[in-house]
Formats: structure tokens, sequence, C-alpha cells
């Protein structure tokens, strides 16, 4: 559970889930897809300013190693 401090910024290890816990599943083989990744809102771009994944959410993201197929989810507040 995040408590506002921490790093939510993460690869590997177990999801911090804004909502539900939400696994896709691989558009070629239909397995449930493992989680490889997640980003912040608040994450700096070239051009200036930040990227918001809603109001205060995260980006998951999940890698199919068997077919090479990632898929990307977001959930916000």
């Amino acid at each position: 559970m995040s408590n506002g401090h921490e790093n939510l910024n993460r690869v590997g290890g177990a999801p911090s889930w804004v909502q539900s816990a939400e696994y896709p599943t691989c558009v070629n083989c239909a397995r449930k897809m493992p989680f490889l990744a997640q980003l912040d809102s608040d994450l700096p771009l070239a051009e200036g300013g930040d990227w918001q994944w809603g109001s205060g959410g995260l980006g998951y993201v999940f890698w199919c190693s068997a077919c090479r197929i990632s898929a990307l989810l977001w959930q916000c507040t």
C-alpha cells in the first residue's frame, strides 16, 4: 500500500494496485500475462511537464515471454 512517500516505479516484484488486481491475457496464447513493471504518475517528460496516468494513477506493463507480446494497462483513483 502506498503512503504517498514511497517510489512506486518498479521493475519486477509485485504490483501496487490502485484498484483491484487486473492481469491481462495474452492475445496469442490466452494465458495470464506476468507482471513486468509499473510506472507512477509525475514522470518527467523531455519537453517539460510530467506524465499523468489519470488522477494519481499507475501504468502497468505485462509480458508474455512465450509469444513475445506485451500489454499495458493503467488504473487511477
